[in-house]
């Protein structure tokens, strides 16, 4: 006599534990539903539900897919089977399949042109072998072999002492080298600040604050800053056409009326009053602004954010960043469910459940159905 399999007992919708959500995700759904006594549907919609993601092998390749290989560039392959180049690389190299593109004919070196390294500068000997400069050049320093020929000059005690003594690009004229190499040996030897000076003539300094800074250091031949900073150390003031001083009158006005009354009746751009209303520290005049009483701040929190901005007169988005800054929950948010309350679902009838968790029935009903959980029935 055969005896009968033992039947497992399923343990299709009881909650789940601890130990079994944290094996989401790291096997197949098919596996964890085989050792949890459950569906495969239960599973993946428990995974689902909480967002948990299966990682999955990569697919096989078809035989369509193969063909475009080297067919095409890599670039385009990857964008339209929707992969990496990284991945069609692999692939392509794995068939041994070449590229669109093939490598253009590489000639080898041989013994006797690796002893000709050295013995002249790169560019000679690239002529001479009918190579690149750059080619000839890294074969040279992965071998070793120093530069016969290097574009680095050493500066001279005679260079070193006419550093300072004039402009940087009239030495570098005179010593044949870049301005930046001799700005970059003049700061390296600690001089900061060349020895040379041209004093301002009596015509020069008439025609600061005649004219814009940048005319003025064009016509006497000086830099912009020099021109800015002599033009301050006399007192004087820029030649601005657009810009005009401010009065006292005018000043009396910032915070008083909105910035732009302000820019309006005085003149000035919009911008320009901003920043002097910010340099004297007076506060921004808003007069949509309007000030939170006790009793609306008494409604964050016990009404949803739409009904109090209707009762206020504020607006949707003040109300819900001034709920946020109070630390008070939107009552109208979605309320989470919690283990005790799942528990509760298929042990009575939906609306007992709903009304004893102060819940909508659908609510109840929806979550009992996300659950895989069976209505209850009377026997």
């Amino acid at each position: 006599m055969k005896r009968r399999p033992k039947q497992i007992k399923s343990r299709r919708g009881e909650p789940w534990s601890q130990a079994e959500l944290k094996r989401l995700g790291k096997a197949p759904d098919s596996v964890l539903a085989r050792r949890f006594r459950r569906t495969i549907k239960e599973v993946v919609a428990e995974r689902e539900r909480r967002r948990i993601r299966l990682p999955t092998p990569p697919r096989r390749w078809t035989a369509r897919e193969i063909k475009l290989l080297g067919k095409i560039n890599d670039h385009e392959a990857a964008r339209r089977l929707g992969l990496t180049v990284k991945v069609v690389w692999r692939q392509r190299i794995a068939l041994h399949i070449p590229p669109q593109q093939p490598r253009p004919p590489f000639k080898h070196w041989t013994r006797a042109e690796e002893r000709l390294l050295g013995t002249a500068p790169d560019n000679v000997i690239a002529r001479r072998l009918k190579r690149t400069v750059t080619s000839v050049e890294i074969l040279r320093r992965l071998l070793g072999i120093r530069n016969p020929a290097p574009q680095f000059r050493p500066f001279t005690a005679q260079e070193d002492a006419l550093l300072g003594t004039a402009p940087d690009t009239e030495i570098a004229r005179r010593v044949g080298r870049s301005r930046t190499t001799i700005t970059a040996r003049r700061l390296r030897l600690g001089i900061f600040r060349p020895p040379y000076h041209r004093p301002w003539t009596t015509r020069e300094e008439k025609l600061l604050g005649t004219m814009p800074d940048k005319v003025a250091a064009r016509l006497i031949g000086r830099g912009l800053p020099a021109v800015r900073l002599h033009r301050k150390q006399l007192g004087r003031p820029p030649c601005n056409p657009v810009w005009k001083p401010w009065t006292e009158k005018e000043k009396s006005l910032l915070g008083k009326l909105p910035d732009s009354v302000v820019a309006a009746r005085t003149g000035h751009p919009p911008g320009s009053v901003k920043m002097l209303r910010i340099k004297l520290q007076i506060p921004y005049l808003n007069p949509a602004y309007r000030p939170w009483l006790p009793e609306q701040d008494a409604l964050l929190g016990q009404l949803p954010d739409r009904e109090v901005a209707r009762r206020t007169g504020h607006s949707f988005g003040a109300v819900r960043v001034r709920r946020i800054k109070s630390g008070l929950r939107d009552p109208s948010a979605r309320k989470l469910w919690s283990p005790q309350e799942s528990r509760l679902l298929g042990t009575t009838p939906d609306a007992d459940i709903a009304h004893r968790l102060n819940r909508t029935l659908s609510a109840v009903k929806t979550r009992r159905k996300d659950l895989k959980i069976p209505a209850w029935r009377a026997n």
